[in-house]
């Protein structure tokens, strides 16, 4: 049994015989913008949501730690977080807070503000956090 390479970020893996470089989860979920920044090495895909945070004054959420009501669910299918890879988190007064990876996305922002009817405030997540979330909660 040897070891693999992810060819993007370098993480290293245990693998079976003959396999030697693969893309790890972490890269996988990237945008093409946050894998340049992985692939200098300026940071590792695991850290991508911090650093976006600290580049835009965004803060981060831990979708895994954190229940979604189901009200705030209904705001948006299925479909529109998918496509643009973002889940409805929660309702502060008139806005909804919606996790993102990309904060700046305003073509995602509008999108949500409009089929929602409200203003949007953004939170970062991992797209692999946001998938997961999108599992759970439109099966």
């Amino acid at each position: 049994m040897g070891t693999r390479r992810c060819t993007l970020c370098g993480e290293e893996k245990a693998s079976g015989e003959g396999e030697t470089t693969f893309v790890c989860d972490a890269c996988l979920g990237l945008p093409a913008r946050d894998l340049l920044v992985v692939m200098r090495g300026l940071v590792s895909a695991e850290d991508v949501p911090a650093f976006l945070s600290q580049q835009h004054r965004v803060p981060t959420i831990d979708l895994g730690e954190y229940e979604i009501a189901e009200e705030v669910r209904k705001l948006l299918t299925r479909e529109e977080c998918e496509r643009h890879v973002i889940v409805p988190v929660s309702r502060i007064g008139h806005a909804l807070v919606v996790a993102m990876t990309d904060p700046t996305d305003t073509d995602a922002l509008d999108a949500v503000a409009e089929a929602t009817r409200t203003s949007v405030e953004p939170v970062i997540a991992s797209a692999a956090a946001i998938r997961s979330a999108i599992a759970r909660y439109w099966p």
